[in-house]
């Protein structure tokens, strides 16, 4: 857990931060729900998204190198 924050991964902040609602939360139309669900995976994914970064940075890490074979 220390490596992953030596390198500023801190998975859970972003998670809690994405706010993804739940589904007794969500519109109880279908093509609501599918538009409601489009906008936040769209939020999340933007590249500015901690979320994304931190996924992105996992790459860095020596461990998941090696598992990927990049090492």
């Amino acid at each position: 857990m220390n490596e992953l924050h030596a390198v500023g991964l801190h998975f859970f902040a972003p998670v809690t931060a994405a706010h993804i609602p739940h589904a007794d939360r969500t519109p109880r139309d279908p093509a609501a729900q599918l538009a409601a669900l489009r906008t936040k995976f769209e939020g999340i994914y933007a590249p500015s998204q901690a979320l994304r970064a931190a996924l992105q940075k996992l790459h860095t890490l020596e461990p998941i190198r090696i598992i990927e074979g990049k090492a």
